[in-house]
């Protein structure tokens, strides 16, 4: 894969690739100090989104600011792959006065002119009054004239008196359960925790160890998916959706670790001692043949395609036998 340019790229640049439009909303521009306000921003386009966290808002000072988990819609756009990621952040206004909320940015590569850009949303000023004055609340009453004059205290209620209210009560009283009823107490715990261990031991014989069942049924799942991508043949852009997620979720289940975040890059700490530098070698083309396909930089014939899934089910093959538990 041709690497980014390094001349022109911004200082805020995250690795964004594609073409993005950046669209930002408040939820209103009238507050009081204290009150909380929200800030949605919405990234979209085609590139690689899902693993963005966060979008640079500047500063926002006379703010406290909380962030909402990002959420992340994957689609299809004219063939490639993109989406939508949606961030959403609370403001609460921590003083009075006409308070500014700067435009967020958000730069990228885009794929078409082959240069860097930066994109914008919306600035806000919003107007924010002092909070009113807590109503102040009276917890007793009590009658006569204020000063400094003793008052006596009106007592509303009996409810908060003690129930007992002679010494008779506390008199002194012995509870002689029945023998039965004590053993009973007394065994109930250990039977319970009898019961509970045969009910652990049981589940895990029936389960048996869930990472060695998944790096048992790898090649079956990766077989799955590949049937999956050969239907996919003859629309060139679920084609790489699909051998990506073949590869990628073969790879995972094989390592007993989360497949679909994998880069080429990954590749070298996670196999370094396990398989012959050829195989990596291949592993890491096959990766970045799928990646780059997804985002446009890739284009062969159905023909082309069908032989890069021969290899990859060869490759697939190899890496089977050569990493165990």
């Amino acid at each position: 894969m041709k690497p980014l340019p390094a001349e022109g790229k911004p200082a805020d640049f995250k690795n964004l690739v594609g073409q993005f439009i950046l669209t930002s909303q408040l939820s209103t521009t009238k507050a009081q100090v204290g009150d909380s306000l929200t800030l949605t921003l919405t990234l979209s386009g085609t590139g690689s989104l899902k693993n963005l966290q966060t979008v640079d808002t500047g500063p926002l000072e006379n703010f406290k600011v909380y962030d909402d988990k990002p959420l992340f819609e994957a689609s299809v756009m004219n063939g490639k792959i993109g989406g939508k990621l949606t961030i959403k952040k609370a403001l609460v206004p921590l003083a009075p006065g006409a308070l500014s909320v700067p435009a967020a940015s958000m730069s990228y590569f885009d794929t078409v002119s082959q240069s860097y850009k930066t994109i914008r949303g919306n600035s806000y000023v919003v107007q924010v009054s002092q909070a009113s004055a807590k109503e102040k609340l009276d917890l007793m009453q009590s009658p006569g004239q204020s000063g400094s004059q003793k008052q006596e205290i009106e007592l509303l209620g009996k409810d908060i008196l003690p129930i007992h209210t002679n010494t008779a009560a506390f008199s002194s009283q012995r509870l002689n359960p029945p023998l039965s009823m004590f053993l009973i107490f007394m065994l109930l715990p250990p039977a319970f925790f009898l019961i509970l261990l045969g009910f652990k031991r049981a589940r895990e014989r029936s389960t048996g160890d869930p990472g060695a069942q998944r790096q048992k049924n790898a090649y079956k799942m990766f077989l799955k998916n590949l049937a999956d991508a050969q239907r996919a043949l003859e629309d060139e852009s679920l084609f790489y959706q699909a051998g990506a997620k073949a590869l990628k979720d073969f790879i995972g289940d094989k390592l007993n670790i989360a497949g679909q975040a994998l880069t080429a890059k990954d590749l070298d700490s996670l196999f370094a001692v396990k398989i012959p530098p050829d195989m990596l070698h291949e592993l890491k083309s096959m990766l970045d043949f799928f990646d780059s396909g997804q985002f446009g930089f890739k284009k062969i014939s159905a023909s082309e395609r069908k032989a890069v899934l021969e290899t990859m089910q060869k490759i697939a093959q190899l890496l089977n036998r050569a990493v165990r538990k």
